[in-house]
């Protein structure tokens, strides 16, 4: 089950501020040292590579042992639990090191330690920082995002050691994402097939800058885009409705509800009267996001978190962002 790791007894997040909104973690002093961070986030283990084995007989008709030659468990030392498996090519990244990423810039101010977690039994964690920066918009400059950098990693070989931008639009708590471009100004990552270089991975920050700068402008011309009501829920099904090779809609009732409810969100969710959202590209946008990271139906908070922050969910939304941006630059 993808979920936030509780494998030693209690949950392996923590977080500086209010508490997160599936009420799960510790919260701790936001100012506290990067080794504490590890202790409160449960994330004082290491990934050991460790042979597998399998069994033959042997010339005297005995069972023995014999290792596979180029295939390795990667096993969590604290819990004995294999979270995956690879290569001797395959290079591990281990929990120390994403929060070792943080401390320079950290260090220098430009951003301050958030969430801290683990996910899947140990296979995956990541670390939050928030930007020292915020993005106004509108003329009331009551609306605001702020910026974050996340960095995650995956031991179980499904995703990249990925750095990216994410952004939380402040009234609602919405999490707003980009998808990752090919000039790096979103994110960065780095395939397991390469060392985990920190140093390197922070000379990208000034890429990162960049994003936040497009970003707001990105936003800017979403908050400038007037749409009306048939507009909006057009948009909304172009994300949720499927369709078969003929083109005929093969989840009518469930895209039906999905969008009624993205309507309700657009015209009454938190922020939606704003002037920067109330009937606007930006406000539609933001009722995906609310709907992904609250309402989406889940087996539990933490597999709804998983699925917003790092799955599906996150997919989608930065869908909606770049799909919006289309429609109002076309």
């Amino acid at each position: 089950m993808h979920a936030i790791d509780n494998s030693t007894g209690s949950y392996a997040f923590a977080y500086a501020g209010d508490p997160a909104w599936h009420k799960l973690g510790k919260q701790v002093d936001p100012n506290q040292s990067l080794e504490q961070w590890q202790i409160d986030a449960g994330m004082l283990f290491a990934i050991e590579r460790r042979p597998l084995l399998f069994p033959v007989t042997n010339e005297h008709g005995q069972r023995v042992p014999r290792n596979l030659d180029n295939l390795f468990a990667h096993v969590r030392n604290d819990t004995q639990q294999c979270i995956g498996t690879g290569s001797k090519k395959f290079n591990l990244v281990q929990p120390r090191e994403i929060l070792e990423f943080f401390r320079n810039i950290v260090s220098d101010s430009r951003y301050t330690i958030e969430t801290v977690g683990v996910l899947d039994g140990g296979a995956r964690y990541w670390a939050l920082a928030k930007a020292n920066i915020d993005i106004t918009l509108g003329n009331s400059g009551r609306d605001k995002i702020a910026p974050y950098l996340m960095l995650m990693t995956a031991n179980d070989g499904s995703s990249k050691t990925r750095g990216q931008l994410t952004f939380i639009r402040v009234v609602c708590k919405n999490t707003m994402q980009q998808a990752l471009d090919a000039r790096g100004e979103f994110g960065f990552s780095i395939s397991h097939a390469s060392k985990f270089d920190p140093i390197k991975m922070q000379r990208e920050l000034g890429l990162l800058d960049n994003g936040i700068e497009k970003y707001a402008s990105d936003v800017d011309d979403l908050t400038q885009a007037r749409w009306t009501t048939k507009d909006t829920a057009a948009f909304f099904a172009s994300l949720y409705v499927k369709r078969d090779e003929t083109g005929k809609i093969t989840n009518e009732k469930h895209a039906e509800r999905t969008v009624n409810k993205l309507m309700s969100l657009f015209q009454t969710g938190p922020g939606a009267q704003f002037e920067t959202a109330n009937g606007t590209a930006f406000g539609a946008v933001n009722a995906v996001t609310r709907f992904v990271d609250y309402d989406t139906k889940a087996h539990t908070d933490e597999n709804r978190f998983d699925s917003s922050q790092f799955g599906i969910g996150a997919q989608l939304k930065a869908l909606a962002m770049s799909r919006a941006l289309e429609l109002v630059r076309a």
